[in-house]
């Protein structure tokens, strides 16, 4: 009887492990080393040698279980701070601002981003609603510019005349300049970009360009 009892409460060999886990592997080698500490803490005639094993066991479990858990805190911590620094170069979305900050300080970020991001909101929530729409014209204006000259680049005829329609008398699109300094007309002169350059010209009611061969 005693000989059943200790073979009862043995932990069950590697083979036996596998096949009763229904996950096998990982799950299969937590359960044992778990099963088997708990035996050996609680089997009246556990030698120290097998204490000492099964600690051994799951100590390489836990470590196993750390490395992974840095990893994904890793993981979370880099796309929360891509997301703060998303929101915070978005410019005028206070809402995903401030979310990207409550999900940046769960996931550890820097107070230095942190603080930053702060900032920036408690900038955003000052504003007056003139601030905010003078703020949300010129971004526009800013986004809109940047898609002008790609068109020009591109010797886009139709699209630049739909963008231009598009734009709001006040905006004067004769005076925006890009990272050269060069207004849209000259842009495409450069590029040789004639049909673009034809509906500036049109457009800036000028006469259009003399192409001497």
């Amino acid at each position: 009887a005693a000989a059943a009892e200790a073979a009862a409460a043995a932990p069950p060999s590697g083979r036996e492990a596998s096949s009763s886990s229904p996950g096998g592997g990982a799950s299969a080698s937590s359960a044992c080393s778990g099963c088997r500490l708990r035996g050996a803490m609680t089997r009246q005639g556990a030698g120290m040698e097998e204490l000492r094993h099964a600690i051994a066991a799951v100590d390489a479990l836990l470590e196993e279980a750390r490395r992974e858990l840095a990893t994904k805190q890793l993981r979370e911590r880099r796309a929360a701070f891509e997301e703060l620094h998303g929101a915070i170069e978005k410019g005028n979305d206070e809402p995903a601002l401030a979310s990207a900050i409550v999900a940046a300080r769960r996931a550890g970020v820097e107070q230095e981003d942190l603080q930053k991001a702060e900032d920036r909101l408690a900038e955003l929530r000052a504003l007056t609603p003139e601030e905010r729409e003078r703020r949300a014209r010129a971004e526009l204006e800013a986004k809109t510019k940047k898609e002008a000259y790609l068109l020009v680049k591109k010797d886009d005829a139709d699209g630049l005349m739909a963008l231009l329609d598009g734009l709001d008398e006040s905006v004067r699109w004769q005076d925006w300049r890009d990272y050269a300094g060069r207004t849209m007309r000259r842009c495409a002169q450069e590029l040789r970009a004639s049909r673009a350059e034809k509906v500036l010209a049109a457009r800036a009611q000028l006469p259009p360009p003399d192409r001497r061969p």
